[in-house]
């Protein structure tokens, strides 16, 4: 919609915005639990995330797609063994997230979402605040059960952060995971 121009905008005045790769050692550790050989990172940004993976993991194909990036703006793939979706959703508005969310699940049945459930710093530029869809943990899951079989809540690094895995995990990942955002 008419969000995309904007944040087409957004990333061109802002090296920083969609720079971000803080989640680098969480999905990771996701990576070599479920040895994925295709990975789409939906809504890269500027695709830093996906490039540090890929210095980590040779053998695998990180692809990725975000429609506010010239030349990322085309979906590069129609399935992925994992879907990377991080600090996205919220970017997006209530009334559009149900189509994404539903080409996600087209894609992959294992997902990993990184949700945000408080305002962005960053601002539009129409003064509007980059995160349009502000909602509790709990009103994802209730969208994101609609698409998939299996949620796997797990914490994020701040209050206002939480992640979701849309697969089941072993024991000793969530063990790994809790230590690492403690």
């Amino acid at each position: 919609g008419k969000n995309i121009l904007l944040y087409c905008d957004l990333h061109r005045e802002n090296a920083d915005f969609g720079a971000a790769s803080d989640m680098v050692e969480e999905v990771s550790l996701l990576i070599r639990e479920l040895e994925p050989k295709t990975v789409l990172d939906y809504g890269c940004g500027k695709g830093a995330l996906i490039d540090r993976l890929a210095e980590r993991f040779p053998d695998i194909a990180f692809h990725g797609y975000d429609p506010a990036i010239p030349g990322r703006d085309v979906l590069p793939v129609d399935r992925a063994d994992l879907v990377i979706n991080m600090d996205v959703l919220e970017h997006i508005p209530e009334n559009e997230l149900p189509p994404v969310i539903e080409e996600i699940s087209r894609i992959s049945q294992t997902v990993v979402f990184g949700l945000h459930h408080g305002p962005a710093r960053a601002v539009l530029p129409n003064g509007e605040n980059a995160h349009c869809t502000i909602k509790p943990r709990e009103w994802y899951h209730e969208l994101l059960q609609k698409y998939f079989s299996a949620l796997t809540p797990l914490p994020g690094k701040h209050f206002f952060v939480s992640v979701v895995l849309t697969s089941d995990v072993s024991p000793e990942f969530r063990e790994k995971y809790a230590e690492m955002t403690r």
